[in-house]
C-alpha cells in the first residue's frame, strides 16, 4: 500500500486528537463512530474521511487501526477486525509510535490518578519545567506526544488505553493502587489488573516505577527498572512514608520530615498517598524538593474530587462526582467526621457494593440512592439493616431529599461509587449539575 491510511474507531476527545495529529503527518485519516450522525462536525474535521456504515471498513485496507478508549474490547466491530487478524492499538500507543523527544511520565491506578497527575503537573510547573498534563485527565494525548514543545508530558493512562499498548513506554511510571473496577469493560478482574500493570512492561534500567507499597498487587511487581515505593502503613527502608500527620522521605533508613499534612489544603489519607506519589516523581527527576514542598502546600485539589461546593444553614455540600467505584467512595467517606448524607448510584459496571456498604455503615446517617444501580444498592443496604435508605429516580430528586432531611452540622456528599453514563455524558456533567443544583438552594 503506497498510501498511508489509518482507521480511528471512536471520535471523542482521544479520537479527535488522533485524527488531527495523523492528518498533520500527511496520513489519510478514516473515522468510524456508531454515533457519527449525532456528532457536531466543524472546519477542524475537513480532510477526514468519515465512514457511516461499518461494513465499508472491510472493503478498505489500513496501515493502522486505532481504538478510542471508550470502545469496549467486546464491541462487535473490534471483534470482527481482530478475527481477521487486524492489530488494534490505543491512542497512546499511536502517539508513542511517532513520539517527539519529550520525556513521559505515565500515571495510572484505580483511584487517585487524576489527582496524582495534577500534583505532578503542578510540581513541574512550579519548578519552571515546560510541561503539560494530557490523556485521561481530559486532553487527547496523541497530538502532544507527536508535536509538543514541552520537555515533559504527564499522561494519565486509563486501563482502557493500557490494554492496547505494545511499545508505549514511560520514563517514569506511577501506579497509585489496583482495586476491582471496570469489570464490564475488561471481562474479569485478572484482565483489568493486567491492563494496569501493562504500564510497567516496557520499562528499562534507567526508568522508574513509583508504586504503592501497601497494595499487595503492586508490592510484588518486579522488572529491570528502578523502584520507589510510598506507603501510609509501613515505615520503609527507603521511599516516602506518611504516618497520618507527617510525610517523610526515607533514605538509607533515615527519616526526614517533609510535609505537615494538617497544613495541606487537600485532606484525606488518599490524597496524602497521591501527594507521596507526586513527591516520588519529583525525587526521581531530581527536582528542588524545597520548591516542590512549597507547591504542595498551595495545591487546591481537583474539580469534582471532594470539592467543597457550599455551606448553607449549617449543612456542607461536597461534590465527589469523580468517585466512580466503591474504593473511591470509601476513601471519600473516610475523609469526613461530620454526620453524612450520602448520594449514591449511577451506571452499572457490574460492581458488587456489599463491602463498601458494610465498611461505611457506621458513618452514614442517611443513604439516598438513584440511577441504574439503585435497586442493587438498595437491596444490599436493606440486607445490612441501614436505618434510613431512600430510593429516587435522579440526582435532582436525591438532592431535594437530602435537603429535606439535613440538619445543622450534617454533610451532604455526592460520591456515587458508579459511573455516570446512565444519565450523563461523563462524571464532569454529573458534578456540574450537582454544583448548579446546590447553588440554587435557598
Amino acid at each position: 500500500m503506497d498510501e498511508k491510511k489509518i482507521l480511528i474507531i471512536g471520535y471523542g476527545k482521544s479520537g479527535r486528537a488522533a485524527a488531527s495529529a495523523m492528518t498533520k503527518l500527511g496520513w489519510q485519516v478514516y473515522v468510524y463512530d456508531d454515533f457519527l450522525k449525532d456528532l457536531k462536525l466543524s472546519y477542524q474535521d475537513k480532510g477526514i474521511n468519515f465512514i457511516y456504515d461499518s461494513s465499508q471498513i472491510f472493503t478498505e485496507e489500513f496501515n493502522l487501526y486505532v481504538k478510542s478508549p471508550g470502545i469496549k474490547p467486546n464491541n462487535p466491530l473490534i471483534k470482527s477486525l481482530k478475527d481477521q487478524g487486524k492489530k488494534i492499538i490505543s491512542d497512546i500507543e499511536l502517539g508513542y509510535l511517532f513520539k517527539g523527544p519529550e520525556k513521559i511520565i505515565g500515571v495510572t491506578g484505580t483511584n487517585g490518578k487524576t489527582t496524582t497527575t495534577s500534583f505532578i503537573d503542578y510540581f513541574l510547573k512550579k519548578t519552571k519545567i515546560k510541561t503539560k498534563a494530557v490523556g485521561n485527565i481530559g486532553y487527547g494525548a496523541v497530538e502532544d506526544m507527536i508535536f509538543t514543545d514541552k520537555d515533559i508530558l504527564t499522561i494519565e493512562c486509563s486501563s482502557f488505553q493500557l490494554e492496547d499498548i505494545d511499545t508505549f513506554k514511560a520514563n517514569i511510571a506511577v501506579i497509585t493502587n489496583v482495586e476491582s473496577d471496570h469489570l464490564d469493560y475488561h471481562g474479569s478482574l485478572a484482565a483489568y489488573i493486567q491492563a494496569k500493570v501493562n504500564i510497567l512492561k516496557n520499562l528499562g534500567q534507567d526508568d522508574f516505577a513509583i508504586l504503592n507499597f501497601d497494595d499487595p498487587i503492586l508490592k510484588k511487581q518486579d522488572g529491570n527498572f528502578k523502584k520507589i515505593y510510598f506507603s501510609s502503613k509501613t515505615p520503609l527502608d527507603s521511599g516516602f512514608y506518611c504516618d497520618g500527620h507527617l510525610i517523610y522521605l526515607i533514605e538509607d533508613q533515615k527519616k526526614k520530615a517533609l510535609i505537615n499534612c494538617q497544613e495541606l489544603i487537600v485532606k484525606g489519607s488518599h490524597n496524602y498517598e497521591n501527594l507521596m506519589a507526586g513527591l516520588a516523581v519529583a525525587y526521581a527527576l531530581g527536582l528542588d524538593l524545597d520548591l516542590v514542598i512549597e507547591a504542595a502546600y498551595s495545591f487546591t485539589g481537583v474539580k469534582h474530587r471532594l470539592e467543597f461546593v457550599r455551606e448553607y444553614k449549617g449543612v456542607a455540600y461536597y461534590n465527589d462526582s469523580k468517585a466512580t467505584n466503591s474504593a473511591s467512595t470509601k476513601k471519600a467517606v473516610e475523609a469526613f467526621s461530620r454526620p453524612l448524607i450520602l448520594l449514591l448510584g449511577g451506571y452499572d459496571k457490574n460492581e458488587d457494593f456489599t463491602e463498601l456498604l458494610k465498611t461505611i455503615k457506621d458513618k452514614i446517617k442517611v443513604l439516598i440512592i438513584y440511577g441504574q444501580t439503585k435497586d442493587k444498592i438498595f437491596a444490599i443496604a436493606s440486607d445490612l439493616a441501614y436505618e434510613k435508605i431512600f430510593k429516587v429516580d435522579n440526582l435532582e430528586a436525591a438532592l431535594i431529599k437530602a435537603y429535606d432531611l439535613a440538619e445543622e452540622n450534617d454533610l451532604v456528599l455526592l460520591s456515587p461509587a458508579s459511573a455516570s453514563w446512565d444519565q450523563y455524558k461523563n462524571f464532569e456533567d454529573r458534578g456540574d449539575e450537582f454544583i448548579n443544583l446546590v447553588n440554587k438552594i435557598k
